[in-house]
């Protein structure tokens, strides 16, 4: 299946998903997902580079934030540990 929209409609999307405070979708989706625009913007070597550097960044900050979070929950307190019989 495939759908096609101008600007306009995919405005007015957005702005009733953002809007709506009940939206009763089907959100049966698929792994892949095609964006065709009509608009294409041609980009220098320079900023492709920003680009690639600065999506680096995101992604090194993300993966560093996941494994803080990781950390965290393993973390095991003396009081989540059940006693042995041969404590006593």
């Amino acid at each position: 299946g495939g759908m096609g929209a101008t600007d306009d409609e995919v405005y007015g999307l957005a702005i009733h998903y953002y809007l709506e405070d009940e939206l009763d979708a089907d959100l049966h989706f698929t792994n892949s997902v095609s964006i065709v625009s009509n608009q294409f913007i041609d980009l220098t070597e320079e900023e492709k580079a920003e680009a690639k550097q600065a999506a680096i960044a995101q992604y090194q900050r993300e993966q560093l934030s996941k494994m803080q979070s990781r950390k965290k929950k393993v973390s095991i307190s003396k009081t989540d540990v059940q006693p042995s019989l041969f404590d006593f």
